[in-house]
């Protein structure tokens, strides 16, 4: 009879840890940038996404994506961007859950240098809060 009783509570245990992960809206936000870009993002499915952005001169240069996501999800978001002068650029790069900013950025975290060439990196990343 201990027996069949310790089998309930803990079934009863564990089906009360059962936890019903909600949905969460996610928007990618990159603002500012107006020289070509590369950005590479998780979309809904989880599948790595990589994009190459032309904005049409300072006034196209505002770039989001959309989607649903649930809580615990991974989000990422990868920023490689060229610039001239990079003391003189203001962008923002975002991750918002619900319209709550989670994750922002307004300066590099990398300045990398190949052939030559100097590129600036932004990255993002973390899960969907509960």
């Amino acid at each position: 009879m201990k027996k069949i009783l310790l089998i309930i509570a803990t079934i009863l245990l564990f089906a009360s840890c059962t936890k019903n992960y909600n949905d969460a809206s996610v928007m990618y936000f990159i603002k500012g940038l107006g020289e070509p870009y590369t950005v590479m993002y998780l979309n809904e499915s989880g599948k790595t996404i990589t994009e190459n952005i032309n904005p049409m001169g300072n006034s196209d240069t505002l770039w989001t994506y959309n989607f649903t996501e649930k809580q615990g999800d991974l989000v990422y978001l990868y920023v490689k961007y060229k610039d001239v002068d990079p003391a003189m650029s203001t962008f923002k790069v975002m991750i918002k859950v619900d319209d709550k900013m989670f994750k922002y950025a307004d300066s590099y975290d990398k300045v990398q240098v190949a052939n030559g060439d100097t590129s600036f990196v932004i990255r993002r990343s973390g899960t969907v809060p509960f």
